[in-house]
């Protein structure tokens, strides 16, 4: 079902709805028709149905021309109740996260067993406990920051009001809850993982490991770090010339995330923010695949949230505000040259240094702040839709030259994810180039992987990087 890779690279040292006006290529706003949002066709999805079978969804099993709209619908249905649920679950890993790894409601250090082993002050249990009495005072204060608001609506949409003693016990019920099943996930991940590894079979891993997060939440929260890889990737995509001698200009971004909580590092000391719009547009410029006069980004995400945060900034932008990006680097991760370049140089092209707020005391990371230009925040159009089942609308005029889509197809089974491809398909032009840290079910629109790049970041964090082409 999965084909491998033509071409190995490894980088080991370093319903129709309308969207917002896209960005002319002269650098003002474009007023003309704004693109629109389409349902994936029905020809499509029989195309994908077939090529997947018999591993379909039980709705298609003996579907015939009589019943085939009404399978669709009722699958479509079922997949839109699942992700606002999921959805609903992302809130609550980010919930979650926060309570353990945050800095910004507490004097505590982060809840990690490996760093408390160095400190005798506290056990583990004692800094969880504390921890949480800590975020729990917080959300019923009056304090008022954006990650405080976030939690109380997250928390109100569940009939919870933290302001009360009944209500801070349920959210202190819901929280531990939410930590219970995260580390049940995590349990459940690393079986799965283990077994795949130990078949030894190539494509049984590759399988596993680009579908394993189909049940977890949909959270927003991401990192920098996958930019570090696509920036690599786009430098070889320059370097075999396979943006043409055209570029690229027209840009997707699917799911760009936006940090309430750094999962991994606890980082929320700064304002939250979305980075990969940004960094894939300073990458284009760095390798000469992209101008700022003609660069166009469309961000597509299912997420309300992180589309309000994109259009407010661009909104902000223009009246000539910029959009400022924190970028913290931990001091105790031995991280590659790659990673280290990468950080050192992020937003060369498209922003200036400021100062960084402060850094916590509890928080060991080094940190670079920079002013993104608000005339590259204009060019960012932010566009809800579900990729799975819909797509941008585009003609051969203003298809796109490339689609960038990372830690997002993991989310999602084999069969969603054909379906998003060929959605992504259907956006880009003839030749045109898909980039995303997993494996893909191919359709017939798209070409068999023609790079495949692994990449490490530092000894215990490493990644890849597919390139697929539109034929």
């Amino acid at each position: 079902m999965r084909e491998l890779c033509m071409l190995v690279v490894s980088i080991l040292v370093p319903a129709l709805a309308l969207a917002q006006p896209a960005p002319a290529r002269d650098g003002t706003t474009a007023s003309a028709s704004p693109r629109l949002i389409a349902g994936i066709p029905l020809r499509y999805v029989r195309q994908v149905v077939d090529s997947l079978a018999p591993h379909i969804p039980a709705e298609f099993i003996g579907a015939g021309e009589s019943n085939w709209e009404d399978a669709w619908t009722q699958w479509r249905r079922g997949h839109e109740m699942r992700a606002r649920e999921r959805l609903d679950r992302g809130d609550e890993d980010s919930l979650a996260n926060w309570w353990m790894y945050g800095t910004s409601f507490t004097r505590l250090p982060p809840a990690r067993a490996h760093d408390l082993a160095q400190d005798d002050r506290y056990t583990l249990d004692q800094v969880l406990a504390g921890r949480l009495d800590d975020l729990l005072h917080a959300l019923a204060s009056a304090r008022h920051d954006e990650r405080l608001v976030f939690a109380r609506e997250a928390l109100q949409r569940r009939g919870i009001d933290p302001a009360t003693r009944d209500g801070r016990e349920a959210a202190r019920r819901l929280l531990l809850a939410a930590r219970a099943r995260v580390r049940e996930e995590f349990a459940y991940t690393d079986a799965t993982l283990a077994s795949a590894k130990a078949s030894g079979d190539p494509t049984t891993q590759l399988d596993a490991i680009s579908t394993i997060f189909k049940e977890r939440g949909l959270s927003s929260d991401t990192s920098f770090l996958v930019d570090a890889a696509i920036d690599a990737a786009l430098e070889v995509v320059r370097a075999a010339n396979l943006a043409g001698v055209a570029g690229i200009h027209r840009v997707a971004i699917i799911g760009p995330g936006l940090d309430f909580i750094n999962k991994a590092d606890g980082h929320d000391f700064y304002p939250q923010q979305t980075i990969q719009p940004f960094a894939v547009s300073d990458s284009l410029l760095r390798h000469g695949l992209s101008s700022a006069r003609t660069l166009e980004v469309t961000t597509i995400d299912i997420s309300p949230r992180v589309n309000q945060h994109l259009r407010s900034a661009r909104a902000r932008a223009s009246n000539s505000e910029p959009y400022v990006l924190h970028l913290p680097l931990p001091r105790t991760e031995p991280w590659t040259p790659l990673v280290r370049t990468f950080w050192q140089r992020l937003g060369d092209q498209i922003a200036t240094s400021t100062k960084a707020v402060r850094v916590p005391d509890t928080d060991n990371a080094d940190v670079r702040a920079i002013r993104i230009r608000p005339d590259i925040v204009r060019r960012v159009d932010a566009v809800q839709a579900d990729i799975v089942t819909s797509r941008l609308v585009v003609s051969n005029d203003d298809s796109l030259d490339l689609i960038v889509a990372t830690n997002v197809l993991v989310y999602y089974t084999p069969f969603e994810q054909a379906l998003a491809a060929a959605n992504i398909a259907a956006m880009l032009r003839p030749d045109g180039i898909f980039l995303t840290n997993n494996d893909v079910p191919l359709i017939a629109a798209m070409k068999p992987s023609v790079g495949r790049f692994r990449v490490k970041y530092s000894e215990r964090q490493n990644d890849e990087v597919f390139v697929y082409q539109r034929r």
